[in-house]
């Protein structure tokens, strides 16, 4: 079982959505969406289009949680921007994964009716 600090050391990084699953409904984004998830030592956080969500992570064992403790828009988003249908259901996955896998530039996260893969961009 991996320790906190390799599961934190392993999944560091830029991570683009590749496909989920969520609720039972498949997802594969388009190239016009822009659904990330960024963890790194000076901070973690998703971002579905113009909407940015700070996170926390807390990991026990194999177990991690990525809890929001801040959600903002992107000061250059245009004015009249509406968000995309997948943009909510991405951001409440994230807050839903409770397990994390990584095998190379892959990230597999998990949770009750969520599975989030995710590849690395960075």
């Amino acid at each position: 079982m991996q320790g906190p600090s390799q599961l934190a050391q392993r999944t560091v990084g830029e991570w683009s959505l590749q496909s989920a699953e969520m609720g039972g409904d498949s997802f594969t984004p388009t190239t016009r969406s822009h659904l990330t998830l960024v963890i790194s030592a000076a901070g973690n956080q998703a971002q579905a289009s113009c909407t940015v969500v700070s996170l926390e992570p807390q990991v026990h064992g194999a177990s991690v949680k990525l809890r929001e403790i801040d959600r903002g828009s992107m000061l250059s988003c245009p004015p009249n921007y509406r968000p995309t249908e997948f943009d909510e259901p991405y951001l409440q996955a994230i807050g839903a994964v409770d397990h994390a896998t990584r095998s190379d530039d892959v990230l597999t996260m998990t949770g009750p009716e969520v599975t989030l893969t995710l590849v690395k961009t960075q």
